[in-house]
């Protein structure tokens, strides 16, 4: 696993790929070294493949939030939102400490246009961790949809203090300091 790790960080992602599939053959049953197949080929782009990795780990390892995280984000790309909710809200129940299940689900529900719902994920996941620019920036769209204006802009605004080169934070900020200029 750790020479797959040297590939990939080499650039190499294809063949640190191909070193873990024999490794899987040879071990078919350990879980680390499917979770990081997963994790390679989500971020290869092969999301059809990284789901039934991920869903084999869970298989073994039911609890392992990051799996049930990145499954939800396999189904997310699928445009499966349903399912998709349900693996980040499980990783959130299996691993509540940790932010990117929070994160990921508060993105999902904003782009399914349920803001009551992103504003309470994104102030739970905040509460893990309040340098989490993604969840500020869900929470400030969260605010702006309720037409509480003062709450986005303070929320976007730390959103683009905490990723100062996103230009979609700088975007929607200057969006609502614009909305707000024009109200009476």
């Amino acid at each position: 696993m750790a020479r797959a790790r040297q590939l990939k960080d080499a650039g190499r992602a294809g063949e640190a790929r191909d070193l873990l599939k024999k490794e899987i053959e040879l071990r078919p049953g350990n879980a680390r070294l499917r979770a990081a197949l997963a994790v390679n080929l989500m971020a290869a782009g092969e999301l059809q493949a990284a789901g039934e990795q991920a869903a084999l780990v869970l298989e073994v390892e039911p609890g392992n939030g990051r799996m049930h995280d990145l499954l939800g984000m396999v189904l997310a790309r699928l445009r499966r939102t349903e399912g998709a909710s349900a693996e980040f809200r499980k990783a959130i129940e299996v691993a509540p400490g940790e932010s990117a299940a929070y994160r990921h689900l508060a993105a999902l529900l904003l782009y399914l246009n349920q803001r009551e719902d992103t504003e309470r994920i994104s102030r739970q996941g905040l509460a893990i961790d309040p340098y989490d620019a993604e969840l500020r920036f869900s929470l400030g769209s969260a605010l702006s949809a309720k037409s509480d204006s003062d709450g986005a802009i303070t929320q976007l605004r730390l959103a683009c203090q905490l990723d100062p080169a996103s230009a979609r934070f700088r975007s929607r900020l200057a969006t609502e300091l614009e909305r707000q200029n024009k109200a009476p």
